[in-house]
Formats: C-alpha cells, structure tokens, sequence
C-alpha cells in the first residue's frame, strides 16, 4: 500500500513539474522513480527489512497494472 501511494505522488510530481516548468522540482523529479527502485532493492537484500524491501518491488508491478488498466478503460470510454 505504501508502495502504491508513492509511486502514484512521484507520478504525479513528475508530470506536474514537466506542467509548469518550476526549475529545482523538474531537475529532481525524473531521478526519484529510479531512487525508488535503488531503495526497494536494498531494503529487499538487508535481512531485517526484506518483506518491506519486496513489498515496494511488488508495488512497482502493481502500478503498472492499474495504470495499464486506466489506460484500457479510458480508450474504450473515448469510443463511445
């Protein structure tokens, strides 16, 4: 859950700041989705915070299933 709900804000921050253009926000923004990842991995490879760690690996496979779902289900609305 806590995966899904950062992801869903870095998503939202990227496109946000490719929207208005604010100079620090956009230089930062693209390098904290792979930070995300660098973090999961980690967290999944230390013993004590391995199902946190795989917890926000399976996160990652879970956005992109809700978002190609979103994406499937806007399509279709867009043909009727």
């Amino acid at each position: 859950m806590v995966g899904i709900l950062v992801l869903g804000g870095l998503g939202w921050l990227t496109f946000y700041t490719a929207a208005t253009s604010i100079p620090v926000v956009s230089v930062v923004a693209p390098w904290l989705i792979p930070a995300y990842l660098v973090a999961a991995v980690t967290l999944a490879l230390i013993r004590t915070t391995t199902r946190f760690g795989s917890g926000l690996l399976i996160a990652i496979g879970a956005w992109f299933v809700i978002g190609a779902g979103l994406c499937a289900a806007l399509i279709a609305g867009v043909g009727r």
